[in-house]
Parts: C-alpha cells; sequence; structure tokens
C-alpha cells in the first residue's frame, strides 16, 4: 500500500488513561456485529487516534496487546490472523436518517510486521468510508470516558449498556421502552428474551452490576409496567466519578451532517485515490485517471470497488515509481497514465 509521506503511525505502550471519543454514529450503529473482544479494539484504536487528524488513522498494537484485549493468550500468528478479520471485515450500519441508512466496514486493512526482535505488531486502518464518522466527532457529537472503563468489562452486553448510559446520564432519570432497549441498546434478536424475567436476570441486571461496579458511572434502574406486563424501564443516575464534557450534536446538526454526506463521499473518494499516489499529483489530474479507470476491468475486493481502485492505481503508481527510479522521466502523470491506458 502507498502511504503518503506524512503519515502518522501511533506507535508504544497503550495506556489505560487514554481517553476514548466515540461519536454518536458509532455509538449508534444500527447493528453490532462485534465480538466484546473486537468491541475493546475500537476503542483502544479510538482512544490512540487524534481525532483531528487524518493522518493518525493508522494505529500499531503490539500482538500481547491485541491478544489481551481480546482474551487470547500467546496464539500463533495464523490463528491471530482469523481474529483480526473479523475486526476488519465486519459491517455495520450507520443510520443517516428513518428511512436510510449505510453499510460500512470501519477498517480497510490489517499489517502484520514482525520486528528485529522477532516480534509481532498488528497496525489497523480506519477506512475511507468510516473516515467521517471517527475523526472530528465534534460535527455530529460524541461522548468521552476513559480506555480503562470499557476494556475491563467482560461481557458485550454491558459494554454496550455502558455507552447507552453515558450518552444520557445527563438526564440524570429517564425512562426507555422495553422493546428499543432490546433491540436499540442490546442488539438483541427479536425472538430473544422474550419472558422479562429472564431478560432481566440474564442481560440486564448482570450489565448494570458490572458497569456500576467496573466503570465511573453508578445506575440503578426500576421497571415500569401496564396492568402486569412490564413495559419501560426508569434508570437513575446515582453518582459519576470522573465528569467528562461531552459534546451532544443538536438535531439539526445531526441532520446537516448526513444532509453533506453524499458530497463529501466524492471528496473522500478522490482523497482516497491522491493517498494511492502519494499525494503527488492534483485532484484534477487523480480524476483524468479516475475517468480511464472506471472503463477498466480490474480486480474486485471484499470491502467495495473504491478500494478496488486504490489497490489497482497503487500498483500502477508502483510501476511508474520503479521506472522512475532507474530512469528521468519529465512528466510523471502522463507516465502514470499512459501506463493505465496501455493495461
Amino acid at each position: 500500500m502507498a502511504k503518503t509521506c506524512d503519515l502518522k503511525v501511533l506507535d508504544g505502550n497503550l495506556s489505560e488513561n487514554y481517553l476514548v471519543q466515540k461519536s454518536v454514529p458509532i455509538l449508534m450503529m444500527g447493528n453490532d456485529p462485534f465480538s466484546i473482544g473486537e468491541l475493546k479494539i475500537l476503542d483502544s484504536y479510538l482512544a490512540r487516534i487524534n481525532s483531528h487528524d487524518f493522518k493518525s488513522r493508522r494505529v500499531t498494537f503490539t500482538k500481547g496487546e491485541y491478544e489481551k484485549l481480546m482474551g487470547l493468550s500467546d496464539v500463533r500468528i495464523d490463528q491471530l490472523k482469523k481474529y483480526t478479520d473479523g475486526v476488519q471485515s465486519k459491517i455495520v450500519e450507520i443510520k443517516i436518517s428513518d428511512s436510510k441508512f449505510k453499510r460500512i466496514t470501519l477498517f480497510c486493512e490489517t499489517e502484520f510486521e514482525k520486528n528485529e526482535f522477532g516480534e509481532w505488531k498488528i497496525t489497523l486502518e480506519c477506512s475511507p468510508q468510516a473516515k467521517r464518522y471517527i475523526f472530528h466527532p465534534d460535527k455530529v457529537g460524541y461522548i468521552k470516558y476513559l480506555l480503562k472503563y470499557s476494556i475491563h468489562l467482560k461481557s458485550k452486553h454491558s459494554f454496550l449498556l455502558y455507552g447507552y448510559l453515558l450518552f444520557n446520564r445527563f438526564r440524570g432519570s429517564w425512562s426507555e421502552p422495553l422493546d428499543f432497549l432490546k433491540h436499540n441498546v442490546f442488539k438483541l434478536a427479536p425472538s430473544a428474551y422474550n419472558e422479562f424475567k429472564i431478560f432481566r436476570r440474564d442481560v440486564l441486571a448482570k450489565a448494570i452490576s458490572e458497569v456500576n461496579k467496573l466503570t465511573d458511572i453508578e445506575f440503578k434502574y426500576t421497571t415500569e409496567k401496564r396492568g402486569r406486563t412490564v413495559v419501560s424501564i426508569k434508570f437513575e443516575l446515582i453518582k459519576e466519578k470522573d465528569k467528562y464534557v461531552d459534546q451532544l450534536a443538536s438535531d439539526s446538526v445531526y441532520d446537516n451532517f448526513f444532509e453533506d454526506d453524499e458530497s463529501d463521499i466524492e471528496n473522500q473518494n478522490l482523497d482516497l485515490l491522491l493517498d494511492a499516489c502519494n499525494n503527488e499529483f492534483s485532484r484534477e489530474q487523480i480524476n483524468e485517471l479516475l475517468q480511464i479507470i472506471v472503463c477498466k476491468e480490474i480486480p474486485e475486493h471484499k470491502n467495495g470497488i473504491w478500494i478496488a481502485r486504490f489497490h489497482y492505481l497503487s500498483q500502477k503508481y508502483a510501476t511508474l515509481e520503479h521506472y522512475a527510479s532507474i530512469k528521468k522521466i519529465p512528466n510523471k502523470f502522463k507516465y502514470l497514465k499512459k501506463i493505465i491506458e496501455n493495461d
């Protein structure tokens, strides 16, 4: 993969005291295909990046760090690849409106590298499609919390409930319909936990207990009934240890963010192709190359046509760089265009 010369790869010891900034679209994913270990990887990634600098989109974990977050112990590298594939390939749903959502992957590449001491490192890179939902979260609202509070949670139910409670804690106390809690917060299947007493025992009570014990907030809950049927849960904030000021966007700001979504896609995709050429050419030149590429049959990629185009152009640019290393090329853009046209 061609990388810009000023791309920042964040490496070093992972600290539990790093601050996670999680945007509202990521927090409120329409689905949640990740395991508890994969959610901890995502939080650790969010804690390591500079959320206002897309050049920091590549984050490196030691093999030991990755294993610890995933709940693994000293696995072979070929086994670890199965777990990194899960983080990279799973599709999430981003809600645009009540009648529209997008399905994207959050990460586009995982790189494995062994250092001179024989130690493996794993580097994750944010996908271009996820860029606007991970970076500059202030544009759409976010919550923030210390990494140590999420990575010590033991169950996925507790992890999801923690984010939900943080997002709503400013309300002090509130009621949530039971069906919303089951399907939108805990992401349970429609047919799961139809009996409330089983849901309370196996999901809600355990998750509340773990959040209260292991994180910076403490809540209690009570049931609200219609007749003999529980229809909603009332949550009440008891205390919070660390008070970080979240930025929760108004509905109008949130709507405007997604109104601009379609117009930003073209720019994001051109940014991706610029990166494939080490940002050596102008946007107009990249667009000229794109008009040639779209007419060609190129290898497919599991993450979509734009990632396929990125890899195709990256390969052609690498060919250009090879020729440029052995002879002088007066106009590298024209030379690259000719390589693609003759392919």
